[in-house]
């Protein structure tokens, strides 16, 4: 009988140094799609949802500690040495919180959500200042059409505005640099429809099914030595569900782009 007490002991050895969760986040080994190599206690939605709380709860205290540790270091009058060791541990802190914050983010549900009426105007604004920077760096072109009228929404901001980060930063991760990515908002009956097309790698039609799997990478995004943990377009989905909406990935295949399409309803 696997109790909760053995899941922590195996999620213990999973996230070990040598184990298949350490090989996926570091891109170093085969766990391209954790999905595909799940241990039989973490076989269903539930058990990884189980599993993804508790390490995220485990963890919030410590990395706290952590951070205000760092914060005092950097404080003090360092070398050019320890100032470069001081920053190597704050960016990876950084990123290690950032990861704890996803797990919570996955466990995300409309009970959840703090709602509130706000435009999309604003949700889109503030996607492009966390996004702009990034589309920028790569010399992308980003097109846009907006609706001529304010449209409203019931939104959790943050929430909302992280998911759809997620989306239009993975067209853009995954786009050549210079390219364009073109984005189109309409009405669509009693939703906000948006659309975010890109000419990037593509996706093969048997990815397609996964690609809102949480932990799923498939090979040739991995290939790409892009860091990732497959979680963004999974928390979008989760996210954008919780909303209400919809979220759906296409694509002809390799080389061919991909196109993102949110639903979310207007606020009546």
């Amino acid at each position: 009988m696997t109790t909760p007490a053995n899941k922590r002991l195996v999620l213990l050895k999973e996230l070990g140094d040598n184990g298949p969760m350490a090989a996926y986040i570091n891109n170093s080994g085969p766990a391209s799609s954790l999905r595909h190599q799940t241990p039989p206690w973490l076989q269903t939605e539930e058990d990884l949802l189980a599993c993804m709380a508790y390490v995220e709860h485990e963890l919030r205290d410590p990395l706290g500690a952590m951070s205000n540790c760092v914060a005092l270091l950097s404080a003090l009058h360092l070398t050019k040495e320890q100032q470069t060791v001081v920053s190597t541990l704050e960016r990876q802190l950084q990123h290690t919180l950032s990861l704890v914050s996803s797990m919570g983010d996955l466990i995300v549900g409309r009970d959840t959500l703090q709602l509130a009426p706000i435009s999309f105007k604003e949700i889109w604004d503030a996607t492009l200042e966390v996004e702009g920077r990034s589309i920028s760096t790569r010399s992308q072109v980003l097109e846009s059409s907006m609706p001529p009228q304010a449209v409203m929404l019931s939104a959790d901001r943050h929430r909302l505005v992280q998911a759809l980060c997620n989306v239009l930063g993975n067209a853009s991760k995954y786009s050549p640099e210079g390219s364009k990515i073109h984005v189109d908002a309409t009405l669509d009956g009693d939703n906000l429809k948006l659309v975010i097309r890109d000419h990037g790698m593509g996706i093969l039609p048997e990815v397609l099914p996964h690609v809102f799997e949480a932990f799923y990478r498939s090979p040739r995004a991995a290939a790409t030595g892009k860091v990732g943990f497959g979680l963004g377009l999974s928390i979008a989905h989760k996210v954008i569900r919780a909303h209400g909406g919809d979220l759906t990935l296409a694509s002809d295949g390799p080389g061919s782009g991909a196109e993102a399409v949110v639903l979310l309803p207007k606020l009546a």
